[in-house]
């Protein structure tokens, strides 16, 4: 409002006239509106207050609960994380990180998880699990070879009270002696029989999606 009067009338000096504003709000005629200005200005502050004390308490809520969710994850002995629906990843251990020999100080909080190649899965791989996550709201699994090492790989959606996804939950288990022993002679060090037919299976498979091709 002095802004307002000073462009008006710059002949005026604006002190004067905050003065002059002060003295005529003292006036007995405005008593009443001040101290309904006051009144409101109180309860505002009250509920200001109110609505600071709420949320610091929420943010410390809030930080409680991530530094429990990543000491649970940083006390599994499997490399987890935890992304949105999108594949953005917010939590993880650093068994990730080993898991995919990639270098120790790598930050994957914020990417995404279709671009990351350590896991050595497909474009189509990915979108197979990710359609089927959440198009059935169950855990998927798929294997995997990293490393000479053989792996189960599963997402499981975190589910709300309303069943609704609200993250997904990926875990990579190592089955490495288990897949040797179903898998290879134990006395030779060569796949058994159980695999060729698994691998002939596979050929077969291959064959009927795409008749051009030759069997391996």
């Amino acid at each position: 409002l002095i802004e307002l009067c000073y462009d008006k009338m710059p002949e005026v000096n604006p002190h004067d006239l905050f003065e002059e504003m002060i003295r005529h709000l003292r006036a007995p005629k405005y008593s009443k509106h001040i101290h309904m200005l006051e009144t409101h200005r109180n309860m505002l502050s009250a509920a200001a207050e109110s609505k600071i004390s709420l949320l610091t308490h929420l943010t410390a809520r809030i930080q409680q609960e991530r530094e429990f969710l990543t000491a649970v994850l940083a006390s599994s002995f499997n490399p987890l994380f935890l992304c949105d629906i999108y594949g953005e990843i917010h939590y993880y251990n650093q068994r990730l990180i080993e898991c995919m020999n990639l270098p120790h100080d790598t930050q994957l909080a914020g990417k995404n998880l279709f671009e990351i190649t350590g896991l050595g899965l497909g474009l189509r791989d990915w979108k197979s699990l990710w359609r089927k996550v959440l198009t059935y709201k169950k855990t998927t699994e798929m294997a995997l070879e990293l490393n000479q090492h053989f792996y189960t790989f599963s997402l499981t959606p975190v589910l709300d009270v309303e069943s609704e996804i609200e993250g997904i939950l990926g875990q990579i288990l190592d089955v490495t002696e288990l897949y040797k022993r179903a898998n290879y002679d134990g006395l030779t060090g060569i796949r058994n029989r159980q695999s060729f037919n698994e691998a002939l299976e596979q050929e077969f498979l291959r064959c009927q999606r795409s008749p051009g091709t030759f069997f391996a």
